[in-house]
């Protein structure tokens, strides 16, 4: 039985059905805007490479901020001289997105300083292309006070 043939709604008046039916819009189109705000799940890692990020301070708070990126092979040795690009994303829509700056490398830790503009969930992509042309992608969830 659908909920457009329902034998009760034969007995309700014109009105009521025009509530009835405008009710039931409304609350498919809000369940269908929740769910454009879910963020794509973490992309697959199946290249061998290790990649980690930590966060100074641990607890990021609004305003600037630095991240440490360590990046390594699938042998485990460190990679070198890759070029990163750091995107972080508020979990849900509207926001614009900060660009991390790549500071220095050491061996396989890259610094990276990045301005957090809003507390809440956030996630950061990294991109690292390394020397020898592979891409390198990875998403990391971050909380901001």
């Amino acid at each position: 039985m659908s909920l457009l043939t329902l034998p009760h709604l034969r007995r309700l008046r014109p009105s009521s059905r025009v509530f009835y039916f405008a009710t039931l819009l409304l609350i498919l189109s809000f369940s269908l805007t929740a769910c454009g705000r879910m963020q794509p799940a973490a992309p697959g890692t199946d290249d061998g490479y290790t990649m980690t990020m930590v966060s100074d301070p641990e607890a990021p708070s609004v305003g600037p901020g630095a991240l440490s990126i360590t990046l390594r092979d699938p042998a485990g040795a460190p990679v070198e001289n890759a070029t990163l690009a750091v995107i972080g994303n508020m979990s849900h829509a509207g926001m614009v997105p900060v660009t991390g700056v790549v500071q220095s490398a050491a061996g396989d830790t890259y610094q990276v300083t990045i301005d957090w503009t809003m507390s809440g969930d956030w996630y950061v992509d990294v991109t690292a292309q390394t020397p020898d042309g592979k891409e390198i992608v990875r998403r990391f969830p971050m909380r901001v006070k």
